[in-house]
């Protein structure tokens, strides 16, 4: 068994939005004109799809002629004079819940009307099983204000809802849709009956509790006229014969499914190859439906876009002319003017003054670019790490102003270059320091190499290699004019037991002419 849980209208009446949350077992107390009636017709239309011939507004009137109608109730009229709105998109949903299963079950009806048309247009039934919707659900937030949801929105999201069941939501028909909502709602082994459905919902409606109860059930519930015999004996026959042809249709459908078994595995191929196919077409629908509708929003958004360019661009047309006389009556009052030739002049200077400022203060962003680039790879040397911190606490101090160098004051740019002439004369002192230790050193390197280089020259050529002090004496009596030879260049010693005492006799100090060349062989 099924009960109503809530009903969620969206303009409908009074009511821009407005849930109602019900129990199963409900009553709804007023008093007059305070929107009871209208609580039950909003049930009822969603009932009857919206069904103009089916519904019956308003039915406790009884012979009170009505003048309630579905369009009036989606622009919330009192008359013909009074009404709360000129466009309505009406949304009405019922929400039930099964007792045992807690399943939630939709069903509602959109509904569109407006003073320029007659009568309400009904554009969508639907029914969701296992889906409760929400009031948020039908409404859209637009510049901060709650609207209805657009419907092909709001069928779009339902699509996507009722994906979980496999089933289609909409029906094209209120007939359908009908016999949708009874199969619905149908109870366990029961079979929907629209007349019986449409009598008691109407019996309903109109029923008062003015008469007896014994009464109403002889007038109302029950049959007026006599039960007829003949036609009751005829009826049971046709029941007994009905349930012989149940047991042969019974006994073929054995038969049948026993043939069906024997296709089931070629129709399982092609229902396969079907329902691929069906899945393809649904998404290639779904992706085309979503498309039309981005493009629509899209195109109503440009729409409202280019209205407003062109009101901006009809109010900026006239500006400009406005401006334009403004500016021609001026420039012919000032070319009429005595001082016009002198207020050219100034302005020539003016202008030559402005190219001066903007070179020199170009030439000044250039200049703070450079000294950066020198202070920044200056930090990275090795030979100035001391002074690493300072100076990159200048070049922070540089590229904080150069963002707005072209407008420094001289007394601004003067606290910037004093402390950065004094770190960089400080770089300078320290690297001047450095280079000359790099001098020094490289200096002795090229003595080292060169001496080296005569040693191997020495080596070649078969002579000894002579020690540091004696070529450093060579080099100074050289310097000097004299050219002396060492002994070991004239002298050859055969035999090597001899040679410490030769040297020893020769002592460290001995020269010879280099035109003498003596060879001493001692045995």
């Amino acid at each position: 068994m099924k009960y109503l849980e809530s009903i969620k209208l969206v303009q409908f009446f009074l009511f821009e939005k407005q849930e109602i949350r019900l129990q199963e077992i409900t009553g709804i107390f007023g008093p007059n004109a305070s929107g009871k009636s209208s609580l039950v017709d909003a049930v009822q239309i969603a009932m009857f799809g919206a069904h103009g011939r089916l519904v019956s507004l308003n039915a406790q009137a009884d012979e009170r002629t009505t003048t309630r109608t579905i369009r009036s109730y989606c622009l919330g009229m009192h008359d013909e004079t009074k009404r709360a709105r000129d466009n309505a998109t009406t949304y009405i949903t019922l929400v039930w819940r099964d007792t045992v299963t807690k399943e939630p079950l939709s069903m509602g009806v959109c509904l569109y009307a407006s003073v320029d048309t007659e009568g309400h247009e009904v554009r969508g039934h639907y029914i969701l099983p296992g889906v409760e919707l929400a009031m948020h659900d039908h409404l859209e937030t637009v510049n901060n204000q709650e609207r209805p949801r657009a419907w092909e929105t709001f069928r779009h999201e339902l699509i996507e809802r009722s994906k979980v069941s496999g089933e289609d939501p909409f029906f094209a028909t209120s007939e359908k849709y009908i016999q949708a909502v009874l199969f619905a709602l149908r109870g366990s082994g029961g079979a929907p009956a629209f007349e019986a459905f449409k009598s008691a919902f109407r019996f309903a409606l109109r029923m008062r509790f003015d008469k007896s109860v014994d009464h109403i059930v002889r007038q109302d519930v029950l049959e007026a006229r006599p039960t007829n015999i003949q036609k009751f004996k005829e009826v049971t026959e046709s029941f007994r014969r009905l349930a012989q042809m149940v047991a042969q249709v019974k006994a073929k459908i054995e038969d049948g499914e026993r043939v069906e078994k024997e296709f089931a595995k070629a129709a399982e191929s092609s229902m396969r190859k079907i329902t691929w196919s069906g899945l393809s077409s649904l998404v290639e629908r779904e992706v085309a439906s979503e498309e039309m509708n981005r493009a629509t929003e899209d195109k109503q958004t440009v729409e409202q876009v280019l209205i407003s360019l062109n009101d901006e661009y009809a109010t900026a047309s006239k500006s400009f002319q406005h401006a334009e006389s403004e500016e021609k009556l001026n420039r012919d009052l000032r070319t009429s003017h005595a001082a016009h030739k002198e207020h050219g002049a100034l302005i020539g200077d003016i202008n030559k003054a402005t190219e001066v400022d903007v070179k020199k203060s170009s030439d000044i962003s250039s200049s703070l670019k450079l000294i950066r680039r020198s202070l920044s790879d200056a930090a990275k040397s090795v030979h100035l790490s001391s002074n690493a911190q300072e100076l990159d606490s200048i070049v922070k101090t540089i590229e904080s102003v150069l963002p707005e160098s072209n407008e420094l004051s001289k007394e601004k740019l003067s606290s910037v270059l004093k402390p950065t002439i004094k770190e960089a004369s400080r770089a300078v002192s320290e690297l001047f320091n450095a280079g000359m230790n790099i001098s020094r050193l490289l200096l002795e390197a090229e003595s080292s190499l060169k001496a080296s280089e005569g040693d191997l020259l020495r080596v070649k050529d078969g002579r000894s290699i002579l020690s540091r002090e004696t070529e450093s004496l060579l080099a100074e009596l050289r310097n000097n004019g004299v050219r002396p030879t060492p002994v070991c260049d004239l002298v050859r010693i055969t035999d090597p037991a001899w040679q410490p005492i030769i040297e020893a006799y020769l002592g460290r100090n001995l020269m010879v002419d280099p035109s003498v060349k003596t060879e001493i062989s001692l045995v």
